[in-house]
């Protein structure tokens, strides 16, 4: 199995910056997110959000808007298969 890796378009966001994501993993599997805001557990626990990597075996895509409620230090986790990686970023007023 090829090793799955998480990156973000930068480690610091601005309230209303929109994030892009890659995942690069094995191919054509379901992705699961889980994310920790201040070392807090979300909803977001091993959600699938219906993406997949591609036949490459990789994901891009854009998350929603930072708004002011998600200020904070960030650790975003992947699965893919079983496979784990992470991301810090933070998010500012």
């Amino acid at each position: 199995m090829p090793p799955v890796s998480l990156s973000l378009d930068r480690t610091t966001y601005r309230e209303g910056d929109v994030p892009s994501y890659t995942v690069t993993g094995e191919p054509d599997k379901v992705l699961q997110w889980t994310s920790t805001p201040n070392g807090n557990l979300t909803s977001e626990v091993e959600a699938t959000y219906s993406r997949s990597t591609n036949a490459a075996g990789v994901w891009t895509g854009t998350g929603p808007a930072w708004t002011t409620a998600q200020v904070g230090s960030w650790l975003t986790y992947v699965r893919v298969n079983g496979r784990l990686a992470q991301f810090a970023f933070t998010v500012t007023p």
